[in-house]
């Protein structure tokens, strides 16, 4: 007698093993996103003329439900290839202003950038020892007198 061995096809195309068209996650976050969105929309008082109030906010709910479902699957799928593009053209644009190879322009911003930053920190440094300096000196000995720290006058009377 013959065996009969299942096709591979056949295997992959029982329901248990099928993917889901779209992930666990990104319905959550469709559902998050669109929740929020309908009820940033129905504070504002916006809703879909023409139909009872209950109508319009459920109408509302699944409909930016499915948009924010649809843009969270669009950038899981492409987020890659998105940030790709806006690296390159933004050097290109970069580059462009500057008239310089690419990556000179990229150096030369960079050591722009961490000068300034470097300044900056600078300053934030002084600025904070000379306060800590002001704070932690004593007060004058002889002047108790301008903070109001008096023994005797600043007594509570008991009675």
């Amino acid at each position: 007698m013959a065996t009969v061995t299942p096709s591979k096809t056949a295997d992959r195309d029982t329901p248990a093993t099928r993917t889901p068209f779209l992930g666990r996650a990104v319905i959550w976050i469709g559902l998050a996103l669109g929740t929020a969105a309908t009820v940033l929309a129905v504070m504002r008082g916006i809703r879909i003329p023409r139909l009872e109030v209950v109508l319009s906010v459920s109408l509302m709910w699944v409909l930016l439900i499915i948009v924010a479902v649809t843009v969270a699957e669009l950038l899981r799928r492409h987020h890659r290839t998105a940030a790709r593009h806006a690296w390159r053209h933004g050097k290109r644009a970069r580059c462009s202003r500057a008239g310089t190879p690419t990556e000179v322009a990229g150096r030369t911003r960079v050591a722009e950038v961490n000068a300034r930053l470097a300044t900056g920190v600078e300053h934030l440094i002084a600025r904070i020892t000379t306060t800590d300096r002001d704070e932690l000196q004593p007060p004058p000995r002889g002047d108790d007198s301008a903070t109001g720290h008096h023994p005797t006058r600043n007594a509570a009377d008991a009675g």
